[in-house]
């Protein structure tokens, strides 16, 4: 089965958890390849259910799926991943899971664990308010919850559009970490692009206060702030660039 995979070549990982082994394999029929039982006519009545009206589902090669029956294995699934450095992007929770905990508390504690993946509530009871979710599970940006019945081509698209968002967010906070890592191992850099005396600092890199005692808003903000930390222009005094102290 191929599989949808992230920036560092790892593949996009859905935890699925659902106390109905039927509805597990719906997902999985949905999201990644058919279900193995050859009983379609009782698993066609359970999709109907889940889902509406059943419908042709394509593509149905792109993740990579973990299933569990209560919250606390969800739980655990969650917290076994980070350890070994292989994360979800996205779990899928039934509130309602007998006769172990609810979806939303297990919500609660796979926040916990990890604030940055995506969770997808998905029941086909109106007696629990997404308002009530929220307060308890943050932030609102990586919630969402969903009333049966669903349909697959939604859950589908649900699915591609919130990996997608974990890459990118994954991306950018490991950009973030290197960046950051560079420029504390490194030198202190003042950057300016001013070609004529007095140099406009446009970029300072965050040590110069540990090392010179220097915040970094005093050279943006004063242009002649530069003049009198005695830096000097390391290409020389007409070309723009880094400048050293």
């Amino acid at each position: 089965m191929r599989t949808r995979r992230n920036s560092s070549g790892q593949p996009m990982r859905i935890l699925l958890a659902d106390d109905e082994p039927k509805i597990l394999e719906e997902y999985i029929h949905v999201l990644g390849k058919a279900a193995c039982s050859s009983d379609r006519t009782e698993l066609d009545d359970l999709e109907a259910e889940l889902f509406g009206t059943p419908a042709a589902v394509a593509d149905q090669h792109d993740f990579e799926l973990y299933a569990c029956h209560q919250g606390s294995e969800a739980v655990a699934a969650i917290d076994h991943a980070l350890q070994k450095g292989r994360p979800f992007a996205v779990a899928f929770l039934d509130i309602r899971m007998p006769p172990g905990e609810d979806g939303i508390a297990a919500a609660e504690r796979i926040r916990e664990l990890d604030p940055f993946i995506n969770i997808v509530f998905v029941t086909g009871f109106s007696d629990v308010r997404p308002e009530d979710i929220g307060r308890r599970v943050l932030p609102a940006d990586k919630l969402m919850y969903c009333q049966k019945p669903l349909q697959p081509t939604e859950l589908k698209q649900l699915a591609h559009a919130l990996t997608t968002k974990w890459a990118a967010e994954w991306s950018l906070r490991t950009a973030k970490e290197r960046l950051h890592q560079l420029m504390t191992s490194t030198s202190v850099v003042v950057y300016s692009c001013g070609y004529v005396h007095p140099y406009t600092c446009t970029y300072v890199s965050e040590n110069i206060e540990t090392g010179f005692g220097h915040a970094p808003r005093s050279f943006l903000d004063d242009a002649g702030f530069l003049d009198k930390t005695g830096t000097q222009r390391r290409q020389g005094s007409g070309t723009p660039g880094p400048l050293v102290h």
